[in-house]
C-alpha cells in the first residue's frame, strides 16, 4: 500500500512538473510573440516598405476558387503611400489604384486617368459597428529560413463574431532575426458559409521606394 502510495505521489509530482514547464512555455512563447509584433511594427513605421498580398476565396468545398484579389501596397516615409489592387470575380476583372500623399488623394480606376476624388458629403455620423473576438497567440511553430534568412515562425487564432457573421482564422508569421516580418500566411474559415479564404502577404523592405503625385492637385480630370 505504502509502495502505491509513494508511486501515486510521485506521479503527481512529475505531472505537476509537466505542466509547469508546458504552461510556462505556452506563457513565455506568447509574450515572446507580442513582443516580436509591435517590434516589427515599430520597425515598419520608421522605414519605406511594400507588401504583396494575394487573396483567395473558395466556396465551401475548399477547392472552388470564387474570387482572388492581388493587391500592391508601398510605403514612404513619412506620409506617401500607393495602393494597386486587382480583382478577378466571375470571369471579370477590375483594378483600382490610389496613391495618398499627406492629405492629398489621387485615384484611377481600370485603365482610366488618375482623378482627384470629389470630397465626400459630410453626413450624420451612424452608430460603430461593433464585434467580439478572442486570439490565441505565441505557438512557436519552427526556425527555418526564408528568402535566405532565418527566420522564427509563429502562429496566432483568433476569432471574430460580427453579428451573425463569424470568422476563425489562423494565421503563421515569418520574422527574422532583425525582427522584421517577412511573411503572413492565414486561413480563413467563414463560420457561417464555410467558405474559405487564404491570404499570403510578402514584406520587401525598400529604401529607394519613391511615390509622387501623378497630376497636379490643381488639374481637374
Amino acid at each position: 500500500m505504502k509502495k502505491h502510495f509513494r508511486l501515486l505521489t510521485l506521479l503527481i509530482i512529475c505531472l505537476c512538473a509537466l505542466h509547469n514547464v508546458f504552461g510556462q512555455t505556452s506563457v513565455n512563447n506568447f509574450k515572446e510573440f507580442g513582443e516580436m509584433k509591435d517590434k516589427a511594427q515599430r520597425l515598419r513605421d520608421s522605414k519605406s516598405y511594400r507588401t504583396k498580398t494575394t487573396t483567395e476565396k473558395y466556396a465551401a468545398d475548399g477547392t472552388t476558387l470564387k474570387e482572388k484579389i492581388v493587391s500592391t501596397d508601398e510605403f514612404a516615409m513619412p506620409d506617401r503611400r500607393f495602393s494597386s489592387t486587382t480583382i478577378e470575380s466571375g470571369g471579370k476583372t477590375a483594378k483600382f489604384e490610389f496613391i495618398e500623399i499627406g492629405e492629398k488623394v489621387f485615384v484611377k480606376e481600370d485603365n482610366g486617368k488618375w482623378r482627384i476624388p470629389r470630397p465626400e458629403p459630410i453626413t450624420e455620423p451612424t452608430e460603430p459597428t461593433t464585434g467580439l473576438g478572442n486570439t490565441t497567440g505565441g505557438k512557436f511553430i519552427e526556425q527555418t529560413t526564408f528568402n535566405g534568412q532565418t527566420v522564427k515562425v509563429y502562429e496566432e487564432n483568433t476569432n471574430t463574431y460580427f453579428g451573425d457573421d463569424g470568422r476563425s482564422t489562423t494565421t503563421r508569421f515569418w520574422f527574422n532575426e532583425a525582427g522584421e516580418l517577412l511573411k503572413t500566411e492565414a486561413k480563413e474559415r467563414n463560420l457561417k458559409t464555410d467558405e474559405i479564404s487564404r491570404i499570403v502577404t510578402i514584406y520587401e523592405y525598400d529604401p529607394n521606394i519613391k511615390i509622387e503625385a501623378p497630376i497636379k492637385p490643381d488639374k481637374k480630370s
